[in-house]
């Protein structure tokens, strides 16, 4: 029987970052264990503790700010987007693309009016402005649908 050697803490990095890759990528647990032995000739027990420590990176990474998390979330869109260009998936490209747009704000799917006696005139301008639009408008005693 060979002896194998020890990995270098590079070489574990190197390994971890692959693995983290292929997870956040959707790759299958037994997917990345058969890639894990052609590529480094390790068992299962082995790439389990690799795909347990990129979940762990993950869960330190992800952030506990708004705006960390949707910078996440952009991350993994902008991979998801570059996966599906690359094949030709247009359309999946197109909704990752409007996907995206609604997360920085671009789309409204609701326009929230608050309704008091001083901005009832201003509450009525919106509502013409509106009017012919695909957009709800939720007030307090329900929602107002234009357009549909």
């Amino acid at each position: 029987m060979a002896v194998r050697k020890k990995s270098t803490k590079a070489e574990l990095a190197k390994r971890i970052k692959e693995i983290s890759e292929m997870v956040l990528s959707g790759v299958s647990r037994p997917k990345i264990l058969e890639y894990a032995r052609k590529k480094w000739n390790i068992g299962r027990a082995m790439t389990d503790n690799y795909i347990s420590k990129a979940y762990k990176i993950f869960a330190t990474s992800q952030g506990t700010t708004t705006q960390e998390r949707l910078e996440n979330h952009l991350d993994l869109r902008r991979d998801l987007y570059e996966r599906s260009h690359a094949i030709g998936d247009y359309r999946t490209c197109l909704e990752i693309i409007k996907d995206t747009g609604r997360l920085q704000g671009f789309y409204t799917d609701k326009i929230h009016l608050i309704t008091s006696q001083e901005d009832e005139k201003l509450t009525e301008k919106a509502r013409v402005l509106l009017e012919g639009s695909d957009y709800k408008v939720e007030e307090p005693g329900g929602v107002s649908e234009f357009g549909t």
